[in-house]
């Protein structure tokens, strides 16, 4: 019996000495890592090369994020191209400022909650 208890006492000994090893091995690397993190931003380019061309993004440094939005990754689906498979968009000499979302898609507003209200149409073909 007491060698088996002296078996459950090696056995947490050595499970304490992997968690405390495990922790210190943690704060490295998230020490390293935490300052990599906070120059991220700083260091990296807003410009990024696509196929249509140079789009241009933004940072936020209260999250430490880079962000590109409202990139068309079609042309828009009006006149011939209604109610076709969409269709690449063209090149662009100058870069693209992708610094806010584009148009919302053509959607029924409030129509949903209450059919009694008159179908008010939001947003754009052009939203791709």
């Amino acid at each position: 019996m007491k060698e088996r208890r002296g078996a459950v006492r090696g056995y947490r000994g050595a499970h304490l000495v992997a968690v405390v090893v495990a922790g210190f091995m943690l704060w490295a690397v998230n020490g390293s890592l935490g300052t990599a993190r906070a120059i991220a931003v700083d260091s990296m380019s807003l410009e990024r090369q696509i196929a249509q061309g140079v789009v241009i993004g933004t940072a936020d440094r209260a999250t430490n994020t880079l962000s590109w939005k409202g990139i068309p990754y079609a042309k828009a689906p009006v006149g011939e191209l209604r109610w076709k498979e969409p269709q690449d968009p063209e090149k662009r000499s100058e870069p693209y400022e992708a610094s806010a979302f584009c148009e919302i898609c053509p959607q029924y507003i409030n129509h949903d909650e209450n059919r009694a209200t008159p179908q008010i149409v939001l947003g754009s073909e052009d939203c791709l």
